[in-house]
């Protein structure tokens, strides 16, 4: 498990520049590429360090997915995960953006990108020019990451984004277990015979 935390870190400290590792500058199918890019490499790769760091940076792509989107205001207290697995899906999902992280394209519609900080209800809809400021959740005190997911409920839309990259991750792993991706199984065997990951990446796995 340490190697797929630090590929996940890694995809922050070596390409913090690179929209497409964190879904930003609205670009999801860049994000969507990469990240299926990185999970088969994954799965081909015989070198083990090299083959589940880059699990791990695939699975920050998903996880920044739900930070940096409207996704979560999109599906408030619903259960839906993203087909960042199948990019095309988001061709027919006008709703969904993520925020300019590089401001230079918005330097003439602030007026545009203002109306995401304005918005008070409607928070589901496409703020066009939307930036990273307004839209991301990284942090408890972030502007959206403030609001709550439904009146009466004491859930914000920080820990709702959380609540669905957490679970997706969960599935994310599951699925590469199920398709017997060679370094999570021999991360699985005694460490004796391999490397090993540990008892952490059974107990993660295996069914309940």
């Amino acid at each position: 498990m340490e190697l797929i935390v630090q590929g996940n870190l890694r995809a922050d400290a070596a390409f913090m520049n690179n929209d497409a590792y964190h879904c930003d500058n609205d670009n999801i199918l860049g994000c969507a590429d990469r990240f299926r890019t990185l999970k088969d490499d994954s799965y081909r790769e015989s070198n083990h360090i090299t083959g589940l760091i880059k699990l791990g940076m695939a699975l920050h792509i998903a996880q920044d997915f739900y930070s940096h989107s409207n996704w979560a205001e999109n599906y408030p207290m619903v259960s839906i995960l993203a087909p960042i697995e199948h990019p095309w899906i988001f061709l027919s999902m006008k709703e969904i953006q993520t925020g300019y992280f590089n401001l230079l394209p918005i330097v003439e519609h602030t007026e545009e990108a203002g109306d995401c900080f304005d918005a008070d209800a409607g928070l589901h809809g496409n703020y066009t020019f939307a930036t990273h400021a307004c839209l991301n959740k990284d942090a408890s005190d972030s502007h959206r990451s403030m609001k709550v997911v439904l009146p009466g409920i004491p859930i914000s839309y920080h820990d709702w984004a959380a609540d669905l990259a957490k679970e997706h991750t969960t599935q994310i792993l599951v699925e590469q277990y199920n398709a017997k991706h060679p370094l999570i199984l021999s991360c699985l065997t005694p460490k004796v015979l391999s490397f090993s990951c540990g008892s952490q990446a059974y107990d993660f796995v295996r069914p309940n």
